[in-house]
C-alpha cells in the first residue's frame, strides 16, 4: 500500500485510458509511481501535463475523422 507523498495524483480513468498512460511510462519512466486497479493510478503531478498532452495527441490519432 502506498503511503502519502507530496506530488502525487490518483488519477482515475477507464482501462483502455489507464494502458495508454502505463505504455507512455514505459517509454518515459517516472510517470506512474504505482498501479492501485483496474481504473486507477497514482502518477507524478509534475509529468501530469506531459500525460495530458501525450494522451489528447494519441486519442486524436485514433479517432475517426468524418470528411466532407
Amino acid at each position: 500500500m502506498p503511503r502519502a507523498q507530496k506530488g502525487l495524483l490518483l488519477v482515475e480513468c477507464d482501462p483502455t485510458v489507464k494502458q495508454l498512460i502505463l505504455n507512455m511510462d514505459e517509454q518515459s519512466p517516472g510517470i506512474v509511481i504505482e498501479e492501485i486497479d483496474e481504473e486507477r493510478l497514482l502518477v507524478n503531478e509534475s509529468r501530469l501535463e506531459q500525460v495530458k498532452a501525450e494522451l489528447e495527441r494519441r486519442l486524436e490519432e485514433n479517432t475517426y475523422q468524418v470528411e466532407e
